[in-house]
């Protein structure tokens, strides 16, 4: 009978590494309207947002089933452009806080949770390398 460790007896140590080298981790990217729009320097923006939702899960073969959850979701942001280099540029800080809570049925048990707390916060500097030069008021 042929063992796990011989699935990979013809991997040195070279291989592995490479291997962890090359795989980056998956980045998303920002979609975000007005991104890139030249601002006049030194204007501040305050944003705050809400959202709700709530609907089933669905979850394939899982043992999980009938699953409802509600998600309230909070959003706390800071903008400030400024002038990098005669380019326009901004800086944000933004602290997202969600409160979750949900029902299921796990192997025919019903179950229960609710979490709360903040998200992983952003901080983001951006800078428009192309285009006309920073604006001033």
């Amino acid at each position: 009978m042929k063992s796990r460790q011989d699935d990979f007896a013809g991997f040195g140590p070279g291989v592995l590494l490479a291997a962890l080298v090359l795989v980056a981790p998956a980045r998303a990217g920002d979609i975000e309207p007005r991104a890139y729009v030249n601002t006049p320097v030194g204007i501040n923006f305050l944003i705050a947002g809400y959202g709700h939702s709530e609907g089933g899960l669905s979850t394939g073969v899982s043992p999980i089933t009938d699953a409802q959850l509600k998600i309230n979701s909070e959003v706390l942001a800071y903008a400030h452009t400024l002038d990098v280099w005669g380019n326009s540029g901004k800086f944000d800080i933004i602290l997202p806080y969600a409160d979750l809570s949900g029902t299921a049925l796990d192997a025919g048990q019903q179950r229960e949770r609710q979490v709360s707390g903040l998200v992983d916060p952003r901080f983001r500097f951006s800078v428009n390398f192309f285009g006309p030069p920073a604006l001033s008021l």
